[in-house]
């Protein structure tokens, strides 16, 4: 009982002297110290960033014209045999695993050589990607809990043989409206002390007319428009439907319990609809509208204790994939490194 009194007339004397606050502790001159912790520093702000891309995964990746032409031609042959939707990606399977071999042969006997793998302009073409400067501007809002934000894309610097090359937005979008800019909305989340995980965001970026921009203008390819047209000529639609069918009437294939087929005309057809097909590409190869999706770790600093982030630094695995034309499983790789630097 007696302790019971004491410790009551303890928080008695605390209560009037105002211990019971956590953010105020006596002062050696009898004042107080205000102990509340100081608010995280903001990362709200413009910032200026200089990336490198490497863009070269499409070369790398060392699919041919066979490939695809093949691709093209799986899309043909479903949507010809008239595959109800439900079922198309099984379809797809199916006809890919009966053509794909054959056709990749038939179109890459006589592809152009500019277009192999493994030729010199393929070669030089994969050395240029894959140190693509990339200059952006990324404006945040919000605290590192809840990260929201916009990147905005403003052009891109080439290397070869020790010249540079610049290629702006505006260049790479013409012909493209509605699109003004070339943005992506960052969104993400704290993931440690310092550390920002940034979700996979899409840039439609056109790396098809960039490569091509990049084959004519900086590794001085004249005849780089030309490709397509040459590629769409090294499809022969009179043996490759020959070749698919082997002397049989029509190409069967089954879903489950269900069967399709295709006859000789209807190939024949398709193939012809697949090297127009090819003909849009960027040199047969590339499709001229597709993006590229980027994200990962991003590290932060506030690096003049002014409460204010101003430094972002990607770190190691930030990137993604080229989108458009492949599976996610499929698609070419694209990895990334960029500081970003506050402007206000």
């Amino acid at each position: 009982m007696k302790t019971l009194s004491y410790l009551a007339s303890i928080l008695a004397v605390c209560s009037a002297a105002g211990c019971g606050d956590p953010s105020q502790s006596s002062a050696p001159d009898g004042g107080t110290i205000n102990t509340t912790a100081p608010a995280p520093p903001t990362l709200a702000g413009m910032y200026d960033c200089l990336g490198v891309w490497d863009l070269s995964g499409p070369i790398n990746a060392q699919r041919t014209l066979g490939d695809v032409a093949a691709d093209l031609l799986v899309d043909e042959i479903v949507d010809r045999a008239n595959v109800p939707e439900q079922l198309r990606d099984k379809a797809e399977e199916a006809v890919r695993a009966a053509i794909a071999a054959k056709v990749k042969t038939l179109v890459d006997t006589g592809a152009p050589a500019p277009l192999r793998p493994d030729s010199e302009l393929m070669k030089k073409l994969g050395v240029v990607l894959a140190s693509t400067e990339v200059r952006s501007t990324i404006e945040l809002t919000g605290p590192a809990a809840t990260v929201r934000g916009t990147e905005e894309l403003r052009g891109f610097t080439f290397t070869h043989e020790g010249v540079k090359k610049s290629l702006t937005v505006d260049e790479l979008l013409a012909g493209a409206a509605p699109l003004v800019t070339l943005a992506a909305d960052w969104k993400g989340k704290e993931a440690g002390p310092g550390a920002l995980d940034i979700e996979a965001h899409d840039f439609e970026l056109r790396v098809g007319k960039l490569v091509l921009w990049v084959v004519q203008n900086v590794l001085g390819e004249v005849g780089g428009s030309s490709l397509a047209e040459a590629a769409a000529a090294a499809v022969d639609c009179k043996a490759i439907p020959a070749g698919l069918l082997d002397g049989k009437d029509k190409l069967t294939f089954g879903v489950g319990a269900a069967s399709y087929g295709v006859s000789s005309g209807v190939l024949e057809a398709g193939c012809l609809a697949m090297a127009v097909k090819l003909k849009g590409k960027a040199m047969g190869l590339f499709d001229l509208d597709a993006g590229v999706r980027l994200g990962g770790k991003v590290q932060y600093q506030d690096t003049n204790s002014d409460a204010r982030i101003d430094h972002l630094t990607s770190q190691t695995g930030y990137g993604g994939l080229v989108t458009k034309g492949l599976p996610p499983a499929l698609a070419p790789r694209v990895m990334a490194r960029f500081e970003a630097v506050r402007r206000n």
